[in-house]
């Protein structure tokens, strides 16, 4: 597959194909930090997984690289 450039979010809150896209189930963990931990925490709980690959599809490069710093840090991970 080929990655697109994401759109801005005055953008996307305009696409045509938004209604279509909100009636989809999803997956997504989304939230303030300690709801997220927690849902990502029920996750594996559930699953018995020994990892997870996290992603963030936020719109602006330091969003992205802020939640994911939170959610090392929330997590427990050194380094961040």
């Amino acid at each position: 597959g080929r990655f697109t450039p994401l759109p801005s979010p005055e953008a996307a809150s305009r696409h045509a194909d938004l209604a279509q896209a909100l009636r989809l189930p999803s997956n997504r963990v989304v939230g303030a930090i300690a709801n997220v931990v927690a849902q990502l925490r029920d996750l594996v709980d559930r699953t018995g997984a020994d990892e997870l690959m996290v992603t963030s599809v936020a719109y602006d490069l330091s969003a992205r690289l802020r939640s994911l710093e939170l959610l090392a840090t929330s997590w427990g991970l050194r380094g961040f």
